[in-house]
């Protein structure tokens, strides 16, 4: 889900953290009570420990005793928070499988509520085999985990940082992590909006990049969070949020999208367990800047609406990496013959498709898997990089190679090899036209099936056939869609075709309807019809 972003004044740096300050707030009536430790046991910020219910009396907000109030998600549990300006958007994995693909800068995911024990966590850069991070964690019984991916990319490490296990009813918490990797070292302010701040002491000192602070337990209602290089009272950040009874919230420093200034700040809501609405494989690719060559493809063919559809699909996936290593990409029908050859109807994830080991494309062709050592493998040579990306409308399986369907084979090649077309060939070769339907075309086909001649009283021979027969081919690649938007052709005889569009039908000279079209051949394209078409 994406994180609430604040308003935010100035150009330094941050919102941040660390320890107390040994001093209490000068002025009267500030939002700020004290700190609340991990185990329940609130301190006032001399760091004298406080009863909940004395703290209630004492109040002029409180209209009864606080209480502590234990977090509804299973524990443990774990947020994820990508929180690195100049990463890409990434994946995260959880022992070697994905778990959430695709978080971006400032989004979070999370908490996903594990069993206690041991876990490999692998942060990669989106739809890649390329890791950032990788780092074990302990898991224990009843405790929450934030893991923040922090720092430049060149330098980005995990922060993994304990959440509370309840909130207290009443009041409001708040926590601050300096987040910000350009920032300076900062002291913080907290306050009622409109303080004077040279009345105020920070309520933190001299706080360095990644550094969180304990949990403050402050009054509901307006808090101003105000910034400044340490021991100074130039204000750098302004920001003014709204704290609810019973929230938890972090307040991260963050910098501007690749790094920098101008610097702001994002809100984690600690109590929020939605993990992001799960996007489409459309999106997803959108989304993630390695698959800009796929997405150029899917657009230039016109395959994004249908990949945007309600599936399922499973798709592999090139990279740019992968396209690159095409001496040229190809264009038009041949483009659009390549991608579909990426695509098959149906959600497989690896394990499913390895024990098919193949699967048909929506091109027609089949592509094989096998494991080979660790390594999902198509087509004997292309590696599956990232398996299982979950999307809404099915499931992502990237690769380091673009997928070539084989061959096509000719018009007459695909009629010999299907006995529905028998008679047609044989027709063909009384007519001495298999060769001239073997040559470069490309030719418009309509293919009559046996059933077909079947209603014929008897077939012609002769010029008579031959004459039937080229009464069948167009000149030229017409596929369904553009024989919807023509009203005749004229075919190799001379004489021409009406074309017609019946609801979902295309409907030849008024009664022969097209039973299946836009079979790709080598050298054109194979409408199948359920009548011989007869010249007047």
């Amino acid at each position: 889900m994406k994180l609430k972003r604040l308003a935010l004044a100035g150009l330094l740096a941050l919102l941040a953290a660390c320890g107390q300050n040994s001093q209490p707030i000068t002025e009267a009536d500030e939002p700020v009570l004290g700190t609340m430790s991990l185990d329940g046991v609130m301190r006032n910020l001399d760091g004298q420990e406080v009863a909940l219910n004395s703290l209630a009396s004492s109040t002029r907000s409180s209209g009864g005793f606080f209480a502590l109030e234990p977090r509804q998600t299973v524990a443990p549990a774990v947020r994820v928070v990508h929180g690195s300006p100049d990463a890409p958007a990434v994946d995260v994995l959880v022992n070697d499988k994905v778990a959430i693909p695709g978080l971006t800068y400032q989004n979070q995911a999370g908490p996903a509520s594990l069993a206690v024990g041991k876990y490999n966590v692998k942060v990669n850069a989106a739809g890649s085999s390329t890791t950032v991070i990788n780092a074990d964690l302990d898991l224990e019984a009843n405790k929450y985990y934030a893991a923040y991916a922090v720092g430049l990319l060149k330098s980005i490490e995990p922060l993994v940082l304990r959440e509370l296990p309840f909130s207290i009813s009443g009041l409001a918490i708040v926590r601050l992590l300096h987040g910000s990797p350009s920032a300076p070292n900062v002291d913080v302010y907290l306050s009622r909006p409109g303080r004077n701040i040279e009345k105020l002491r920070p309520i933190l000192r001299n706080v360095p990049f990644k550094t969180a602070s304990g949990y403050y337990a402050a009054l509901p209602g307006k808090l101003q969070v105000r910034i400044t290089p340490t021991g100074t009272k130039t204000v750098a950040i302004d920001a003014t949020l709204e704290i609810t009874k019973g929230s938890i919230q972090t307040v991260v420093a963050a910098d501007a999208v690749g790094g920098g200034a101008p610097l702001g700040a994002y809100v984690v809501d600690e109590l929020k367990g939605d993990a992001p609405e799960p996007k489409s494989i459309v999106e997803i690719a959108v989304g993630n800047p390695n698959f800009s060559s796929l997405v150029g493809a899917l657009t230039s063919a016109g395959l994004v609406e249908a990949l945007s559809g309600a599936g399922p699909f499973t798709v592999f996936a090139p990279t740019n990496d992968a396209f690159s290593k095409l001496a040229a990409v190809p264009s038009g029908n041949a483009l659009k013959e390549v991608l579909l050859y990426h695509v098959a109807a149906g959600k497989f994830d690896a394990k499913t498709l390895l024990k098919k080991g193949s699967v048909k494309t929506l091109q027609g062709e089949v592509v094989t898997v096998k494991r080979v050592g660790d390594n999902v493998i198509l087509n004997d040579s292309v590696m599956v990089t990232t398996a299982n990306l979950e999307a809404s409308n099915g499931i992502i399986h990237v690769i380091d190679t673009v997928l070539i369907p084989p061959v096509a084979k000719s018009i007459v090649e695909i009629a010999v090899a299907n006995p529905k077309f028998s008679t047609l060939v044989g027709a063909l070769k009384s007519a001495n036209l298999v060769e001239a339907l073997s040559g470069a075309g490309p030719f418009t086909v309509f293919a009559p099936t046996n059933s077909a001649f079947s209603k014929l009283e008897s077939i012609p021979d002769g010029d008579a056939l031959k004459e039937i027969l080229l009464y069948h081919v167009v000149a030229g690649r017409l596929d369904a869609a553009a024989l919807a938007g023509v009203s005749e052709v004229t075919t190799l005889s001379g004489k021409k075709v009406q074309v017609a569009v019946h609801g979902k039908w295309i409907v030849l000279n008024g009664h022969v309807f097209v039973i299946k079209a836009d079979i790709n051949a080598s050298n054109g394209v194979i409408h199948v019809i359920e009548s011989v078409l007869i010249p007047q």
